[in-house]
């Protein structure tokens, strides 16, 4: 939209994941949003997890069920200091069953 902004309640700034879900919900609370953001990279191929809570917003917001076919469950989260000091914390691996969950997340 190139047109100039007047009268909204809400300006948001970014189109990110974050941007397009405080957008829509806000916009599911009744106020005028607007976004703003500069046009998108259609190159752009960079992957995002989401854990349960913003898949839950997400489900909420009507939008999960748009998306979730191209999701993959995330299912073990490997923790590793990359800081290349002497001494590093060790390498830990989580999985999603040992706290009785399928998946962390998305």
């Amino acid at each position: 939209m190139n047109e100039p902004l007047a009268d909204v309640d809400i300006l948001v700034v970014g189109s990110g994941p974050v941007g397009l879900a405080a957008a829509l919900h806000l916009d599911t609370l009744g106020y005028d949003v607007a976004i703003v953001a500069p046009a998108g990279r259609p190159d752009d191929h960079r992957t995002a997890a989401l854990l349960a809570g913003s898949v839950s917003f997400l489900e909420d917001l009507g939008v999960w069920q748009m998306v979730a076919d191209q999701s993959a469950p995330l299912r073990s989260l490997r923790i590793i200091d990359a800081t290349r000091r002497l001494i590093r914390a060790p390498e830990v691996l989580f999985h999603a069953s040992e706290i009785g969950l399928d998946a962390f997340g998305y």
